[in-house]
C-alpha cells in the first residue's frame, strides 16, 4: 500500500494542547501512519494512504481549526501554503463590527435602554456570533474531548452572562477575548516571520 506526505499549516496550531487533540483525531483514522509537528511553523505533516488530503483536511476542520494544505514548488525544494499566511482582511472587518456592535449594545444600556430590550440583546447577538464564533466553536470541540480549556471557560461566561440577562457584557467579554486572541496571533505571526 503506498503511502503520501501531506503538509497542512494550521492556524491554530500553537502549543501541545492542539498537538494532542490532533493525535488524539488521527489516532482513529486506520489511512494515518504517520504524524509530524513544527509548532514554530504551524504545521503538521501527515502520513497517510488516502487517495487525496481532503479527509485529513476535513478531520482538523472538524475539530475547529483551520488548515491550508502547502504544496511543494515544483522543481525546487520550496513549499507555498495555498493560502496566504497573512491574516484575513475579512478577520479583522468581523473583530472590528463585533466590537462596534458589543460597544453599541453597551452604550444603548448606559443611555437608559433596559439589557433585556430587543435591539440590546440584537447587538449583542449579532457581536457574540461575529466575534465568538471560534470561541464557541472550539469550546465546545473541547468540550466534547473532555479537555478543560480557555476556549470552554470563556464560552462558560459568555452563555452564563447571556443566561442572567447580561447580554452587553457577554457581548464585550467574548470581543475582547478575540481581540485578544488576533493580537496573539499578529504577534506569533511576527515573531514567526523574523
Amino acid at each position: 500500500m503506498g503511502y503520501q506526505l501531506s503538509t497542512f499549516r494550521v492556524q491554530e496550531l500553537d502549543c501541545a494542547t492542539e498537538e494532542n487533540l490532533l493525535r488524539k483525531t488521527f489516532g482513529a483514522f486506520s489511512e494515518v501512519s504517520g504524524l509530524e509537528f513544527d509548532l514554530v511553523a504551524r504545521r503538521v505533516t501527515v502520513r497517510h494512504s488516502s487517495d487525496s488530503p481532503s479527509p485529513i483536511e476535513s478531520a482538523i476542520r472538524r475539530v475547529g481549526m483551520r488548515p491550508s494544505l502547502i504544496v511543494p514548488i515544483a522543481d525546487s525544494g520550496e513549499s507555498a501554503d495555498v493560502n496566504s499566511r497573512r491574516l484575513p482582511r475579512s478577520v479583522i472587518v468581523t473583530a472590528v463590527i463585533g466590537g462596534v456592535l458589543a460597544l453599541g449594545s453597551e452604550g444603548l444600556v448606559i443611555g437608559g435602554s433596559k439589557e433585556r430590550s430587543a435591539s440590546v440583546i440584537a447587538m449583542a447577538v449579532v457581536s457574540i456570533a461575529l466575534s465568538g464564533r471560534d470561541t464557541l466553536l472550539k469550546g465546545w470541540n473541547a468540550l466534547i474531548s473532555r479537555r478543560l480549556t480557555m476556549n470552554v471557560l470563556m464560552s462558560v461566561a459568555a452563555i452564563g452572562a447571556a443566561v442572567i440577562g447580561q447580554w452587553p457584557e457577554a457581548a464585550v467579554v467574548t470581543w475582547l477575548f478575540g481581540v485578544a486572541e488576533l493580537i496573539e496571533a499578529l504577534s506569533l505571526e511576527r515573531s514567526r516571520t523574523a
